[in-house]
């Protein structure tokens, strides 16, 4: 008697893999509804962040351009973005890959569904005269100065409901402005 005591006193302080169950679905709601209502993959947050980064980025280029001096260029592409730096060689002188530093992103558009595209290019050949034009047909410069050509780079969703336009004035101000479209 004493001893089947026991095994259902032992039985009982458990829990039935129901119990188990229900809790986890509940902390699974309970989180499921933080995330939603924190808004972490929205289209807005989303682009702000790509465009962020790239306004950042644009910033780093500067300084790097100052500091090292180089001469560096910012193609705009479909998928993402691609620092160049200029560079005279026994080939001549092009547009090399800018391998160090991280700056470019050259998929970071595709991966986030954001749509990138260069509205605004000053193509003043004041800053440097460009040889390659292949190279250089849709680049933004960056002096070694820290001078930038200005420009104006739209960011949107697929639908065009959220518009983020960074701009680089012809005083070298950078402004990244924001439009909600209704949709």
């Amino acid at each position: 008697m004493v001893n089947q005591q026991k095994s259902i006193t032992f039985m009982q302080r458990g829990f039935t893999l129901i119990e188990m169950l229900i809790v986890i679905v509940i902390i699974a709601v309970m989180i499921t509804a933080a995330t939603l209502s924190m808004n972490l993959f929205s289209a807005d947050r989303q682009i702000r962040l790509v465009a962020e980064q790239l306004r950042d980025g644009i910033m780093t280029a500067r300084q790097h351009a100052i500091l090292m001096p180089d001469v560096l260029g910012l193609k705009i592409t479909r998928d993402g973005y691609q620092y160049y730096h200029y560079v005279r060689d026994k080939k001549g002188v092009h547009w090399q890959v800018l391998k160090k530093g991280g700056l470019s992103h050259p998929d970071i558009f595709k991966q986030h569904r954001v749509l990138a595209k260069l509205t605004r290019w000053n193509d003043d050949r004041s800053l440097m005269e460009l040889e390659h034009r292949d190279a250089s047909s849709k680049m933004i410069v960056i002096s070694s100065s820290g001078d930038v050509m200005p420009f104006t780079i739209v960011l949107m969703d697929g639908k065009h409901s959220v518009v983020y336009q960074l701009r680089m004035d012809d005083a070298g101000m950078m402004t990244l402005n924001t439009e909600a479209k209704a949709s």
